[in-house]
C-alpha cells in the first residue's frame, strides 16, 4: 500500500487506506508518539489484530443474518478466535503469492469452528435407510 497520495474513501483501496491510517494515528496517539514515527512497531501490532478481528467480523455477520441465539456459550467463539489468532509461525512457510489465500482459508475455518461451537452447524452421521428398509421387509 502506498501512502504517497491520498485515495478517495469511496474506492475499495481508499476505504481500507483510511482505516489503516486512522488505526495508526490512534495507536500512535495512545503511545504519545507522532503519527508514523514508529510504523514498524505498529505493523507488528496491526497484523495479529487483523487476524483476530476478521473471524470475529465473520461471526458477527453470521449472527446478524441467522438470528441464532448463542446464550451462555458466547465464550466459545471468542476463545476459538483468540487461540487461533495467536499462532502465526506458518506465515514463514507460505509462498508470498499464496499468503492472501491462506489467510482467507484460515479465516473461513475459524468462522466455521466458531459457528460449530455454538451449535449452529451440526455434523452428524447420515442415516442409513437400507437397514431400515430391510427390517420392514
Amino acid at each position: 500500500m502506498t501512502f504517497n497520495e491520498p485515495l478517495p474513501i469511496s474506492t475499495y483501496q481508499g476505504f481500507f487506506w483510511h482505516i489503516v491510517l486512522a488505526a495508526e494515528r490512534l495507536w500512535s496517539w495512545s503511545h504519545g508518539w507522532q503519527p508514523a514515527s514508529h510504523i514498524r512497531d505498529f505493523g507488528q501490532f496491526f497484523a495479529p489484530t487483523v487476524q483476530l478481528i476478521c473471524p470475529l467480523i465473520g461471526f458477527v455477520l453470521f449472527r446478524i443474518i441467522s438470528r441464532d441465539k448463542v446464550g451462555i456459550h458466547f465464550w466459545k467463539p471468542l476463545a476459538i478466535a483468540t487461540l487461533l489468532a495467536i499462532p502465526n509461525g506458518y506465515i514463514d512457510h507460505v509462498p508470498v503469492y499464496a499468503l492472501p489465500w491462506v489467510e482467507v482459508v484460515r479465516t473461513i475455518l475459524v468462522v466455521l469452528m466458531m459457528v460449530w461451537s455454538v451449535g449452529a452447524l451440526r455434523v452428524s452421521r447420515p442415516h442409513t435407510s437400507t437397514t431400515a428398509s430391510l427390517a420392514t421387509v
